[in-house]
């Protein structure tokens, strides 16, 4: 028995050595500066960010970061602490930097207010504030991750006062909110809302941003780009819609500040935390083999009884019998990591799913062609008509052509100041619809150039599409309507009024004359393009919309979102017809083959499911 207790009491002193060394590892591997500057003298004050600067700061200290902290402080302490958080990087493997406060953009460089600034004349801008490229700069001087969190859109008086002194011909120079930031290799710079726009202070004890980011960070196992997903959504559903959280990555690996498992971070995580001390030189952990996404039984459900979707054009619908159709997942196809986007060539013998490390090409059968590797996270494909070519858009605010027999680039273009949302090729092929941010672009894209731009600050496109005949282009945005442009000019033909929140899905029928939209209201909206009349409203969706899609006929659409499911609709009735339950995690795309026999879904969970019908399910009679 004296043995076995001074083997176990050696056991203790070797554990005790290892917890202690991995606190010292812990604490060197993991710096952050936190700054929060509220108590302004010549500006408004701000009563959120001093304590979301001790909030945050507490809460790094707890998941393990060397913080350096500063409140309510003036520029010469804010070089300080500037100063002091560099030279702890030395050996850093993760670096973090908050600020909360008024902060402003010039010339389309960011800038932080200290709480001494006054910005009376031009030439205060330099020797009042901080360039944040400043602290950049410090972070990416070595190859480490790299996190930049600016919850600092907030309207700012400076900024006014600043314009006026520059004169009539350059205060446009002074924009609000903060501008898009450019970053190397390895960091994630997120804003409390989109570039050039302006944030909410918020009315509790944190800014909605701060509050939000408070919630998830101590998440075990998720991965810093679905924890920023899910603040976008608390802040948007907290704001009303106002602010749109952004976030511009160039991450090559999936990032986690809290060791551990969550079901939902669909990524596998390196984990930015040290590794045991048995192992002392991988203080960030090696990735570990992905786990099977969570697959649920698929199945069809038979909607209850209900009535029609409301008829706005006072139309009478016709009578209708309800047919289930037998719905079978014929492939599913399992990513490594979480699936943004999914197209589907003409001749429907092809499918391209986007994720955060590639374009996969599949078959329908789910066997994979190839794999185009390129974007930091692609978030928007279109195939051209005649399936040659694909157009990529991803959070790099790129957009490739790509040749699909090759998968070789042919082309790239630069000219968008956020990530690329939506991407749709002309009907004949010739020309390309982008949209990103406050961004509207026409390409000609085999020659290379812009055709036309759109640009509107604070706008954020978040759909496009091109009518049948090729002479108008359709978009939905955060200003909660559908807009209908002139292809050649980009000028807005009318404007379709009637959602409540962020319109993120848009379809046209073959024949051009209805328009289908999905929005974060949870609601589907069917248009005539015509008069711009709404001629049903579907309501069904527990939670906001991300993609529909419209049967080859036209006589069915599916519509899909956060709660899961897939519905399928009766256009001319307005009544819901099978609900398609399989995905355990949004529904991020959908696309009907030419036949309409089949509908292609992918998802969240990292899953492509084709749904095959014997049937077309609904028939009107």
């Amino acid at each position: 028995m004296r043995r076995i207790a001074a083997v176990l009491l050696a056991c203790a002193g070797v554990l005790a050595s290892v917890l202690a060394n991995m606190t010292v590892v812990f604490a060197a591997d993991r710096v952050a500066l936190v700054i929060g500057n509220g108590a302004y003298m010549s500006a408004t004050k701000l009563a959120n960010p001093a304590n979301d600067a001790a909030d945050i700061a507490k809460v790094l200290r707890d998941i393990g970061f060397d913080v350096v902290e500063g409140v309510d402080v003036d520029r010469r302490t804010m070089e300080v602490k500037v100063r002091e958080f560099s030279r702890k990087l030395s050996d850093a493997k993760v670096a973090l930097f908050f600020y909360a406060g008024h902060g402003m953009q010039v010339a389309g460089k960011n800038y932080l207010v200290p709480v001494d600034a006054k910005l009376e004349q031009a030439g205060d801008l330099a020797l009042d504030t901080v360039d944040v490229h400043v602290v950049l700069q410090q972070m990416e001087s070595q190859k480490r991750i790299n996190l930049v969190f600016l919850d600092a859109c907030r309207d700012n008086p400076l900024a006014r006062s600043l314009a006026k002194s520059f004169g009539s011909s350059r205060s446009g120079a002074v924009g609000q909110g903060l501008a898009s930031i450019q970053s190397a290799i390895g960091t994630m710079i997120a804003f409390a809302t989109q570039p050039d726009n302006v944030a909410l202070d918020g009315s509790g004890r944190n800014s909605p941003f701060t509050t939000a980011l408070l919630k998830h960070i101590r998440t075990p196992g998720l991965d810093i780009s679905v924890m920023m997903r899910r603040v976008r959504t608390d802040v948007l559903a907290a704001t009303g819609e106002r602010q749109v959280p952004w976030d511009h990555s160039s991450l090559t690996d999936a990032v986690t500040l809290v060791p551990g498992d969550v079901a939902s971070a669909v990524a596998t995580p390196i984990v930015a935390s040290p590794a045991p001390a048995a192992a002392p030189a991988a203080v960030v952990a090696a990735v570990a083999p992905p786990a099977a996404a969570p697959v649920a039984t698929p199945r069809v459900v038979q909607p209850a009884a209900v009535s029609p979707a409301p008829v706005d054009s006072g139309q009478t619908p016709p009578t209708v019998a309800y047919t289930i159709p037998n719905a079978t997942p014929a492939t599913v196809a399992t990513h490594k990591i979480y699936i943004n986007e999914l197209a589907m060539a003409a001749d429907g013998k092809m499918l391209a799913v986007g994720d955060r490390d590639a374009i996969v090409l599949r078959e329908l059968n789910g066997k994979e062609i190839r794999r185009l590797v390129g974007h930091d996270n692609a978030m928007s494909i279109a195939f051209s008509p005649d399936g040659r070519h694909l157009a990529s858009g991803g959070g790099d605010r790129l957009i490739r052509i790509w040749d699909v027999s090759t998968g070789q680039v042919i082309e790239t273009f630069d000219g968008h100041r956020s990530e690329v949302a939506a991407l749709a090729f002309s009907p004949d092929g010739q020309q390309l619809a982008s949209a990103g941010g406050g961004d509207l672009k026409i390409w000609d894209w085999q020659g290379g150039k812009t055709l036309v731009t759109h640009d509107v600050r604070g706008q954020l496109f978040q759909s496009v599409v091109w009518s049948p005949d090729g002479k108008q282009v359709v978009t939905g945005d955060n200003s909660y309507k559908v807009t209908i442009w002139d292809a050649k000019s980009l000028q807005v033909v009318k404007n379709f009024e009637g959602h409540r929140a962020l319109i993120r899905a848009v379809a046209f029928t073959k024949d051009g004359r209805k328009l289908a939209t999905g929005a974060y209201d949870k609601l589907v909206k069917l248009w005539d393009v015509q008069t711009g009349q709404v001629l049903r409203t579907f309501g069904a969706h527990s939670d906001a919309i991300e993609t529909l899609a419209f049967s080859p006929d036209g006589r069915i659409l599916a519509t899909a979102g956060r709660d899961k499911v897939i519905r399928l609709w009766n256009v001319e009735a307005g009544r819901p017809g099978p609900i398609l339950e399989a995905h355990t995690d949004r529904v991020r795309g959908l696309a009907f083959t030419p036949d309409g026999k089949s509908l292609a879904s992918v998802s969240s969970d990292r899953t492509v499911i084709l749904w095959s019908f014997e049937e077309a399910g609904m028939a009107a009679k």
